[in-house]
């Protein structure tokens, strides 16, 4: 299920701009970011598994499609997927 700020600072008992706030402060990320952040570490584990391909893996990672997937991994790691795979298996 889709995690939203919404969500969160409801689950907190807060108000959307002051969980906001309050989650930069202690994180050092806005909560966008940290969510990002968490679903391309889980990502990366999941690439190890041969067994899965590119589009399942951004299901179960928690993107909303392979191709928005391999952009934001592209952009934050400078390598596609396949290509990151490609070079763990080398190793």
């Amino acid at each position: 299920e889709p995690l939203t700020l919404d969500d969160a600072a409801r689950m907190a008992c807060m108000e959307k701009t002051y969980f906001s706030k309050r989650f930069k402060a202690l994180t050092g990320f806005n909560f966008s970011s940290y969510i990002t952040q968490l679903r391309l570490s889980a990502a990366r584990q999941l690439l190890l598994n041969m067994e899965m391909n590119i589009s399942e893996i951004a299901a179960q990672a928690g993107f909303s499609g392979s191709n928005y997937f391999g952009d934001v991994f592209l952009r934050v790691y400078g390598l596609s997927p396949t290509e990151y795979r490609k070079q763990r298996k080398e190793r």
